[in-house]
């Protein structure tokens, strides 16, 4: 899966699950099977890509996914990263704490730079992102699903009408399944995948990785 592709998804994925959410909204108060037909074919798709864009616009996902990749992926990469860095420079605490604010991301640079260069890697590395579009899916999934829910549950309260209840249980119970069966899954996968390109890695590009960190270091100790 390219890029590109993986973009599209990345947007497609939460204006398909928004149009879900509305859908029983106007089906509920649909009173004619035309009515119905209008309501899943036109207004609650168009519905659900504003509320798509208005939740992508917001940053909601990436504010997520950020503490997702702090805790738990990005950390995995840092500490590998860290312990590319050749021994005999012999790096004091102080310097790798340092080294995380002030040059990690050109040491990040010099990782995708190897992954990219080298075939097996490019591969695995498609495999990585195919699997971070279903663990971010299943964020988007925990967000809008359960947040719908309780818009339910709300209208239920307002309108007095039972039949809002059963949409606010079901998206609410889909919210939940996906926030904690489904994303530690990917998740796990995720780390799994990324241990095993950062070994891949080591393997094939160890060389020029390592020679490369020892010049950005020294440069950047030349430069302290």
């Amino acid at each position: 899966m390219t890029h590109s592709e993986l973009d599209k998804y990345r947007v497609g994925v939460p204006i398909a699950i928004c149009g879900v959410c509305v859908l029983p909204w106007f089906l509920i108060g649909s009173n004619s099977v035309e009515h119905s037909k209008t309501a899943y074919e036109l207004v609650a798709p168009a519905i659900g890509a504003l509320m798509a864009f208005l939740y992508l616009g917001c940053d909601v996902r990436d504010f997520i996914w950020g503490g997702e990749v702090r805790n738990y992926v990005g950390k995995q990469i840092e500490d590998a990263l860290l312990g590319l860095i050749p021994a005999d420079l012999a790096l004091s605490k102080g310097e790798r704490d340092k080294l995380k604010v002030e040059v990690f991301k050109k040491l990040t640079g010099v990782f995708w730079e190897a992954v990219d260069s080298d075939e097996m890697l490019r591969a695995q590395k498609e495999h990585f992102y195919s699997n971070g579009l279903f663990y971010t899916s299943s964020i988007d999934v925990f967000f809008i699903c359960t947040f719908a829910g309780l818009l339910y549950v709300v209208a239920t309260l307002l309108t007095s009408n039972s039949a809002y209840l059963l949409p606010a249980v079901v998206l609410v119970l889909i919210g939940l399944f996906s926030n904690f069966f489904v994303k530690p899954v990917f998740r796990h996968k995720h780390l799994a995948l990324s241990n095993e390109q950062l070994e891949l890695l080591n393997r094939r590009q160890g060389n020029f990785v390592t020679q490369r960190f020892r010049e950005i270091i020294e440069d950047w100790r030349t430069q302290a």
